[in-house]
């Protein structure tokens, strides 16, 4: 008896409420894609944030000295990573080791003046470019069972809020 009153109300059989349906889907997809976001972070914390390329650590560190006053202790920690960075390419690495030795003086500038050259291209190739610049760094995912462990739970999330919002 109470389902009489209800369809004449047009309750039971409406259409869905696209408006809401729209915002569940949004919701869900934006939850979906933070928590995708969050995954790898929590899988190898700092990995994606720190570089470990020698070029780039001295570009950082030269940042450092560049500001006023200069951030001596910031442009020492880069460049320390960068004297044990395995990617050297592009970097005259006698010239960062005297880098550090100016730094450990308290010389921001003779530092900088280093790094500066330690970033110019190496002799031998046309025009004097360091021919190891040229070649493509080989991308290198140093994935662990718990991380491919979490990718898989990632993509079966999004296989998961895939289903919901089509329904």
């Amino acid at each position: 008896m109470t389902a009489a009153p209800n369809i004449e109300r047009g309750i039971v059989g409406a259409p869905r409420n696209r408006a809401g349906s729209l915002t569940t889907s949004v919701a869900a997809g934006a939850l979906l894609i933070f928590g995708v976001l969050a995954l790898p972070v929590h899988a190898n914390p700092g990995a994606a944030l720190e570089p470990n390329d020698a070029l780039t650590l001295v570009r950082q560190a030269l940042a450092a000295l560049e500001v006023t006053p200069p951030a001596v202790l910031v442009a020492t920690s880069k460049v320390l990573k960068a004297l044990f960075a395995q990617d050297t390419r592009g970097i005259d690495m006698a010239r960062v080791q005297e880098a550090v030795q100016a730094l450990g003086l308290n010389e921001p500038d003779a530092a900088a003046a280093q790094l500066i050259a330690a970033l110019r291209p190496a002799p031998g190739g046309p025009g004097g470019v360091d021919m190891t610049l040229l070649v493509p760094a080989q991308p290198r995912f140093a994935g662990t069972p718990a991380t491919y462990v979490l990718l898989m739970g990632a993509v079966l999330l999004l296989v998961a809020g895939g289903v919901i919002t089509r329904r």
